[in-house]
């Protein structure tokens, strides 16, 4: 009898550890979505995530810069001056304010304009890297009217040196 408890007991510890290890929140995400561009600097995105732990979730960011005419030449960037990043799955959620720099890195009348977001969501528990690809999509013949966008990459952590 005392065989069928210890089983019993390691059979319910072991289960209740996958389902404490199944909910924890990813280590990393990938991160696709849509986002609305204005020509003023103010970037909104949102879409799905995938965790490396399995977990899923959805996520939006809100990223301010100065008129994006400032960073209209291929390579030539622009800062962030404000914005968040919230990321909510079953397991938990991550949230934070933006820092970095947006850069237009191609340009095309046909397949659009893609500018790199690079930025540091500092969260109350440390730091993440955000790193996503936003890329526009131009109206027929030519036209410079942007209506619709879509944006792929990651938030990963931040790295940090040994020691520090």
């Amino acid at each position: 009898m005392r065989r069928i408890t210890i089983l019993v007991v390691l059979t319910a510890v072991a289960a209740l550890t996958a389902s404490v290890a199944a909910a924890a929140v990813s280590q990393s995400y990938q991160l696709s979505g849509s986002a609305v561009v204005s020509s003023q600097g103010t970037t909104s995105m949102s879409g799905f995530a995938v965790g490396s732990n399995g977990d899923r979730g959805f996520w939006r960011a809100s990223v301010t810069t100065g008129p994006l005419s400032a960073c209209a030449t291929l390579n030539s960037s622009c800062d962030i001056t404000g914005g968040t990043f919230t990321l909510n799955t079953r397991s938990g959620s991550i949230t934070g304010t933006l820092s970095g720099a947006v850069t237009l890195t191609s340009q095309s009348q046909r397949s659009g304009d893609r500018y790199t977001v690079l930025a540091t969501v500092a969260t109350a528990a440390g730091t993440e890297e955000l790193n996503v690809v936003v890329t526009t999509s131009h109206g027929s013949h030519g036209s410079c009217f942007s209506f619709g966008s879509s944006v792929q990459g990651s938030l990963t952590p931040a790295f940090t040196a040994p020691g520090g």
